[in-house]
């Protein structure tokens, strides 16, 4: 005797009953925002250098004693 998959069963019931949504039809939910693209290695390394050098212009901090 074969075995029977009622999840399967039950969830192709449940589509022949309530019919299927695209999830494109509903767009993002909201106050979801569309993910962002990811900052490259070499934007992060040049962003690194940028402020690096800003604050060793910058000096040592003025009212911390670093003894």
């Amino acid at each position: 005797m074969a075995k029977f998959d009622y999840q399967r069963r039950a969830e192709a019931d449940r589509i022949r009953r309530n019919g299927t949504d695209s999830i494109n039809d509903f767009g993002l939910p909201g106050g979801l925002t569309p993910p962002r693209k990811r900052e490259s290695k070499s934007d992060m390394r040049a962003d690194l250098e940028r402020m690096m050098s800003e604050y060793e212009k910058s000096g040592p901090a003025k009212g911390r004693d670093r003894s």
